[in-house]
């Protein structure tokens, strides 16, 4: 509906907005979900995800992209890990450069058997500023 009454600016923006913010609260929410409250997630994410083109996939936080990524493949079991494991508690975690583009090695980085593409662990720029902050603290 907003494609139809908007412009295409105005929807990356939104689409942005939603799986940085709206979506991110829900997935917080995982372990405590019914069934029918994470299918109709995953359905969502689903409807959105392969909207969301590059740009707006570098301002959704990896914390989250990471996450996305395991419900999208509907791998339950390792969302749920993900969380327990401190997946959504970013400055727990190291801030890497590999060609100058910044990562936060979250739980399943470079685990072959979770499958989780590396520009999934891109972090955001808000969460580089997180970073910034804590360090000078």
């Amino acid at each position: 509906m907003l494609s139809r009454e908007s412009t295409p600016e105005v929807c990356e923006a939104r689409r942005a907005q939603f799986l940085g913010y709206d979506a991110a609260v829900a997935t917080a929410e995982l372990p405590r979900m019914s069934h029918d409250a994470y299918a109709a997630l995953r359905s969502g994410l689903a409807s959105l995800a392969p909207e969301a083109n590059e740009p707006v996939w570098n301002v959704v936080p990896a914390e989250y992209k990471v996450l996305f990524d395991l419900i999208l493949r509907d791998d339950h079991e390792r969302a749920l890990q993900y969380i327990a494991r401190g997946g959504l508690d970013l400055l727990q975690h190291d801030l890497v450069e590999i060609d100058g583009v910044q990562y936060v090695q979250m739980p399943y980085w470079g685990d072959e058997a979770a499958g989780v593409p590396l520009v999934r662990f891109r972090a955001a720029p808000r969460e580089l500023r997180a970073f910034a902050a804590a360090s000078v603290s």
